[in-house]
């Protein structure tokens, strides 16, 4: 069987067309070299050079060798450099999913990061509802799920990238809107327009403990699925709603954000996955999420102030 090395043996030979400096440079005997070579020609059932005292020659059948060895010594340098890089993250595909509230902050950032760090990785993004992120990476449809926090299943792990404060959206000319902040308590007449739990557990969740808490129960009186309506339908003056702070700013001249006194109430983005298919380019993209975050923390602060 011809192997790699036999390959090298008898290019180095085949350039130098000397057996003492191709032995030379490849730093081993010369009659090692020798054996190797005409193992190779009774290999290939072939005289791959013209021998004389004086010189040494390629045959046509050695001309024809060099020129493929050539090719397939480079085909296997090509394929160790894409395997190593692979291995490191740097190419390849990507499918990740998300919840759309991360597309108003978290997502943009993230995907210039992981971009610029690693042009070889096709990324195709999805926006996928909580519940259906969660069945797509446990079936392998997904390779990365953005959502938030909790989720019912153990077998995901989570990476946290982005942690922030609910603040109240409210119509603007809202006489609550007047206020600098206000406590949750205040909105506890009000209709209040949120996701249904199905589209939005995590978020869903932490409303309802939130308001709990202070002491009542929200009012729904509008439940769309996505955020971008609930802030159409706050805006349109249907009702007030609770938002993650990073969406302040959106429909600015008819919502008014309002941070909520000596409130504890946050709610987490993540990057989730399945350990067992955590490729490294899951973890690189984990690390660009991680890194967005931090940015759109500096974005949120100069908008609403340190929490």
């Amino acid at each position: 069987m011809v192997e790699l090395r036999h390959l090298r043996y008898f290019i180095a030979v085949a350039e130098e067309l000397h057996f003492g400096r191709a032995a030379r440079r490849l730093n081993m005997a010369q009659p090692p070299l020798s054996h190797q070579i005409q193992a190779l020609e009774r290999e290939l059932k072939a005289a791959l050079f013209l021998r004389t005292k004086r010189s040494v020659a390629l045959t046509e059948a050695g001309r024809v060798l060099l020129e493929e060895a050539r090719v397939i010594l480079r085909r296997v340098a090509e394929a160790e450099r894409l395997v190593q890089e692979a291995a490191s993250g740097t190419i390849g595909v990507l499918r990740a999913g998300f919840v759309l509230s991360a597309s108003y902050s978290l997502l943009p950032f993230a995907i210039r990061d992981f971009r610029s760090r690693y042009p070889g990785v096709e990324l195709t993004l999805r926006e996928v509802s909580p519940s259906e992120q969660v069945r797509r990476l446990t079936s392998g449809e997904i390779d990365v799920g953005i959502l938030r926090l909790p989720i019912d299943c153990p077998g995901l792990e989570s990476v946290p990238v982005f942690d922030e404060a609910l603040v109240a959206a409210l119509p603007s000319g809202h006489p609550l809107a007047e206020k600098g902040s206000l406590p949750l308590q205040a909105l506890a007449r009000e209709s209040f327009i949120l996701f249904p739990r199905r589209h939005g557990p995590g978020l869903f969740d932490v409303i309802q403990e939130a308001c709990r808490e202070a002491g009542f129960s929200p009012r729904v009186v509008e439940e769309p699925g996505e955020m971008s309506s609930i802030l159409a339908f706050v805006a349109g003056g249907l009702g007030v709603s609770l938002v993650p702070e990073s969406l302040a700013g959106h429909l600015a001249d008819r919502i008014t954000y309002r941070m909520l006194e000596a409130s504890r109430t946050c709610t987490q983005l993540a990057a989730v996955f399945s350990p067992q298919r955590a490729s490294p380019t899951v973890r690189n993209f984990c690390q660009s999420l991680q890194a967005a975050g931090r940015e759109c923390r500096e974005r949120v602060d100069s908008l609403l102030g340190p929490p």
